[in-house]
C-alpha cells in the first residue's frame, strides 16, 4: 500500500505541476503580447527619429529624393525627341 500511495502521490504533484506551468505560460503570453503592443509603434518612432526617415515606408528627406525618380518634365521631353538627342546629344551619336 505504501507503493501505490507513493505513485499516487507522484502523480498528483507532476499534474500540479503541470497545470501550473500551463496556466503561468498562457498568462505569460498575454502579458508578453500586451508589451508587445505598447512597444511596438514606440520602437519604430525611435527607429525612424534615429534614421531620420520612416521605419515602415522609407519616406524621409534622403530617400524621397531617390523613390521618386526622374521628374516627370524629364520623362516628357525624353518621350518627345528622338533617340539619339536625349540629354544634348547633338548628332545622334547615343543611338546605344
Amino acid at each position: 500500500m505504501t507503493g501505490e500511495v507513493v505513485g499516487l502521490a507522484a502523480a498528483v504533484l507532476v499534474l500540479a505541476f503541470g497545470l501550473g506551468y500551463g496556466l503561468g505560460r498562457r498568462q505569460g503570453i498575454y502579458q508578453g503580447f500586451a508589451a508587445g503592443v505598447g512597444y511596438g509603434p514606440l520602437a519604430l518612432r525611435q527607429a525612424s527619429w534615429e534614421r531620420g526617415r520612416c521605419a515602415l515606408c522609407g519616406a524621409g528627406p534622403l530617400a524621397d529624393a531617390a523613390a521618386t525618380g526622374p521628374r516627370v518634365a524629364d520623362l516628357e521631353s525624353s518621350a518627345t525627341e528622338p533617340r539619339g538627342r536625349q540629354n544634348g546629344d547633338p548628332a545622334g551619336a547615343g543611338d546605344g
